[in-house]
């Protein structure tokens, strides 16, 4: 058995090749670049293999796959994105029986926003109201004024044009005003009341059969960009594990996944959001803390590994989101979007601060100065492209 990576060099891929690495797992590293990206290095990385930007989704792509895995030997393929994953999946050229491909055969409704919310439902997690708007204008002239502001976000995969991920709507002339701007809208946009709360973010693994692996649950306290900017280890009840186990069994999830729950820590209550079957942007953080999810992973697809780690209750971050978000503070920047359960700007600039020097960062390591270097290249290189 060999396991193969297929990804663009990023810190969820990086913290996957750690964990091969660490847990001795004979590991390839598939690498998708532009032709003019630097090399990565990396102690983690033992054999890389690149596979040019330009080709994922072809049949060239898929050949130089082949090329690149030439051993009459079983292989798990496993990828950080949904899109290349089913590329791998439904490829009727990448061989017979040799490849176990990650993927969940019903990723479609998976990725599909509004059959998540149905499936929470089902399943017992908490809604917040939601109201599904369309271009006919009585779809948002009902709703309360008292809703506002209201959290849009697209409910299927490519369905909108502008596309967007998510976007805060304070008023029904706002809504107006936007949905006639849209060039396209193939589905209804889904709309919750903005809630200025932490996220609640709860990590697993299932494998064939619903065995689900490493549930543990982590908060987010400060948010940037759309995306955690700090995460630390929160348990979570046992009523929610349950529920968290009927909705991954109910849509035959297989592999990782993250739920993603607004919380409100005064009254102890959560809210769905969403749910990722992939690798994410956590996932680097919360291995850097202990929780091994790549072995989760590994473990679901049937190989024999110990993933039973201690989980440090440090808080992870990363210390390029950790400059930016400093630099957006100071110019005056930050979104409604961008979380902090700080409120004053001088607070929150003394927090970025202590977090440069004493929160735990989800690449760095003193045992392999070699990523680092890699990983401020690319974002130089990706700056400077464009």
């Amino acid at each position: 058995m060999k396991t193969v990576l297929i990804s663009k060099f990023s810190p969820q891929a990086l913290a996957f090749l750690k964990s091969c690495y660490c847990n001795k797992i004979d590991t390839l590293f598939l690498w998708i670049a532009d032709k003019k990206e630097p090399v990565p290095k990396s102690k983690f990385i033992e054999n890389i293999y690149k596979i040019p930007q330009d080709l994922v989704f072809s049949d060239k792509g898929i050949e130089l796959i082949k090329e690149s895995l030439n051993e009459q030997r079983k292989y798990f393929l496993i990828s950080t994105s949904e899109k290349i994953s089913g590329w791998l999946y439904k490829s009727e050229t990448l061989g017979d029986g040799f490849f176990e491909v990650l993927f969940s055969e019903n990723m479609d409704n998976i990725l599909s926003k509004t059959k998540q919310l149905e499936t929470a439902r089902k399943s017992g997690l908490n809604l917040l109201p939601t109201f599904y708007i369309t271009k006919d204008k009585k779809s948002y002239s009902t709703i309360p004024e008292s809703n506002y502001p209201l959290c849009l976000r697209p409910s299927e995969l490519d369905s909108v044009k502008p596309g967007f991920k998510v976007l805060i709507i304070k008023n029904q002339d706002e809504m107006e005003n936007y949905i006639k701007g849209l060039e396209k809208l193939n589905s209804h946009l889904l709309a919750q009341p903005f809630m200025d709360v932490p996220n609640l973010v709860v990590h697993g693994s299932m494998d064939k059969l619903g065995n689900v692996f490493g549930l543990e649950g982590f908060i987010v306290k400060n948010k940037f960009e759309g995306v955690s900017l700090t995460i630390q280890k929160y348990k979570i009840d046992k009523s929610l594990k349950e529920k968290c186990k009927k909705f991954v069994q109910s849509m035959d999830v297989y592999g990782p996944f993250h739920f993603e729950f607004l919380y409100d820590e005064v009254k102890n209550k959560n809210w769905f959001l969403e749910i990722n079957n992939r690798m994410g942007g956590t996932t680097a953080k919360v291995f850097s803390l202990g929780y091994d999810e790549p072995a989760y992973i590994l473990k679901s697809m049937g190989v024999n590994i110990s993933a039973d780690l201690k989980i440090s209750s440090e808080v992870s971050s990363n210390k390029a989101g950790l400059i930016k978000y400093l630099l957006n503070i100071i110019s005056n920047r930050l979104s409604p979007l961008d979380y902090s359960d700080k409120s004053l700007k001088i607070e929150k600039i003394v927090f970025a601060l202590k977090g440069l020097f004493f929160f735990k960062d989800d690449i760095l390591s003193l045992k392999d100065l070699k990523s680092i270097s890699s990983f401020y290249k690319a974002l130089i290189y990706e700056k400077l492209k464009g």
